[in-house]
């Protein structure tokens, strides 16, 4: 790893002329002022209403030791060094990433590696302040258009001077980076953290594919270092890299997970000892929902209305179905067996509550997908509503600590929310589910866009309430004599998906959904599925 920065003479002027301060918290550090030093937070944070980020020297410390080891890696990054160097807006930046970007980022996987780790590395490893500053910076000032994020797509030009910025400390970061890799001073582990960082810069230039090439990269190093520390027990959960690959995992947990990062333990966990424990073998049970959905969607892909699955199938989809109620019910009774009520403990809800939305989810996908008919849907209203109350729940923790969220790594409840839209056929649900996407989820996770979900959420409402009709309007209000009205089978859209072509009238991209309804040819006739393109 290269050396950071050395420091130099303060310049003259407000911010070379504040005062270094040698032991002080992490967020005095950053804003170069003396440091009361009073704990746990310091008098001069609070009496700002700033949020005291404690004391670096905390981490090492047995009083405020954590519960797993420090990567060796991560150890060796040293004491936090402030930067002298720093220009105004570097510091406005990162301030801004402390105070505004990190209390919206998930404690799903792990506080202590966003809250902790990377302010530390940024603050003694040139490249990651750099890539942080970057971040930041776009999600201060929000380049993502509201579009669906499509392969291919291109990134989107620099905007304004605050894009320019943005892309410029970006760019400073990858040059630092290749450098330190032609020298072979850069660790794996530290690339993966890089990488990270370059994930959330590139999903919030709407470039996917670059997004995608990052995440299996940092997929490969992850791999790479599972490969080296196989005799060791350096990756169990709570270590530098079992966080890494808990990271990469919930970002995608919304699709079968790649090779690397399947468990290859396939013995079946029932006893758990904390929510963590749940959240690594859910990993599992979702890795094999995802293997049993893309199986069955290929077959169902070129079956008639009237198919029903064989045996084989039956098996394999009971099974399934037991492996998330059984990590459902495991779930609740942790729960119920906890000393302190769920609600007292944010950071254990946030994963409760989206443990539990994901198990709502995928046990309906799951459970109608061994029938042809739309209405087979309409038996799990409960779920439905109680995916809703979970992600709700996921709002209003995150919404305790901070504004929403422009950007968050991780995938939380975007995916489930654009379900209940899309597949709860109560009008009611599926509007709160377009609420929530529109106006308090995070704006973007990981790849998934909350305004680009509900912009074809709404599409497909629009039409399916409007008896089929591709000219339909979706109406925010529910008229009160449709409240109870569900679609017929011949008015619901099966399948659904998203392409986009160029207006040759202006050059912008357009995007257009492709979707399917089933219709019956005269009463009580064969159903024949009908296809029909329509613009977003």
């Amino acid at each position: 790893m290269g050396s950071p920065p050395r420091a130099t003479r303060p310049r003259k002027g407000r911010l070379g002329s504040r005062i270094k301060s040698g032991g002080g918290c992490l967020t005095c550090k950053i804003r170069k002022i003396k440091c009361g030093e009073e704990k746990p937070a310091c008098l001069r944070c609070s009496s700002t209403g700033r949020k005291c980020d404690g004391y670096g020297n905390d981490i090492n410390s047995r009083e405020h030791a954590p519960e797993a080891p420090i990567s060796t890696t991560l150890a060796r990054v040293g004491c936090i060094s402030t930067y002298a160097q720093a220009s105004r807006l570097e510091v406005q930046a990162f301030e801004f990433f402390i105070r505004d970007v990190l209390p919206g980022f998930s404690r799903m996987v792990d506080e202590r590696f966003w809250h902790q780790f990377i302010p530390q590395l940024s603050q003694s490893d040139q490249i990651i302040w750099d890539a942080v500053n970057a971040l930041s910076c776009l999600i201060r000032h929000p380049q993502i258009s509201s579009r669906w994020l499509l392969p291919g797509m291109k990134a989107s030009s620099v905007a304004d001077d605050n894009h320019r910025l943005a892309v410029k400390w970006y760019n400073k970061s990858l040059r630092g980076l290749q450098k330190r890799m032609a020298h072979g001073s850069m660790s794996p582990a530290m690339l993966m953290v890089t990488c990270l960082l370059y994930i959330g810069i590139e999903c919030l230039q709407d470039n996917l594919d670059g997004a995608m090439v990052l995440y299996y990269r940092a997929l490969a190093m992850n791999n790479m270092l599972a490969m080296k520390d196989v005799d060791s027990h350096s990756r169990h959960v709570g270590s530098f890299e079992g966080t890494v690959q808990s990271l990469l995992r919930h970002m995608s947990i919304s699709r079968e997970y790649p090779a690397s990062l399947k468990r290859t333990n396939s013995r079946v966990i029932s006893t758990f000892n904390s929510l963590s424990e749940i959240r690594e073998e859910a990993y599992s049970v979702l890795d094999e929902v995802h293997q049993f959905l893309e199986h069955i969607d290929g077959i169902r892909l070129t079956m008639p209305k009237s198919w029903l699955p064989g045996q084989d199938l039956i098996e394999w989809w009971e099974r399934v179905r037991t492996r998330l109620l059984l990590l459902e019910a495991a779930t609740q009774d942790l729960i119920k067996n906890r000393k302190r009520a769920i609600a007292e403990c944010p950071d254990e809800d946030e994963i409760y509550s989206t443990l539990m939305l994901s198990f709502n989810h995928f046990f309906v996908v799951v459970s109608t997908t061994v029938s042809m008919y739309e209405a087979a849907l309409d038996e799990f209203m409960p779920q439905f509503r109680a995916a809703i109350a979970y992600a709700r729940r996921v709002v209003a923790i995150q919404r305790a600590r901070s504004r929403r969220p422009v950007f968050v790594f991780e995938t939380r409840i975007l995916p489930a929310l654009f379900f209940v839209a899309r597949k709860c056929r109560h009008p009611v649900i599926r509007r709160e589910a377009v609420c929530l996407l529109e106006n308090e989820a995070p704006r973007m996770e990981y790849i998934a866009k909350a305004e680009g979900m509900a912009a074809v959420a709404k599409r497909i409402i629009g039409i399916e309430e409007a008896c089929g009709d591709e000219k339909g309007v979706f109406h925010p209000n529910c008229p009160p004599h449709r409240v109870d009205l569900l679609p017929a089978e011949d008015h619901r859209i099966y399948r659904a998906n998203l392409t986009e072509l160029v207006d040759p009238a202006t050059g912008e991209p357009v995007q257009f959904l492709r979707y399917g309804i089933w219709r019956r040819e005269g009463e009580g006739g064969a159903w024949i599925p009908i296809e029909h393109v329509v613009k977003v």
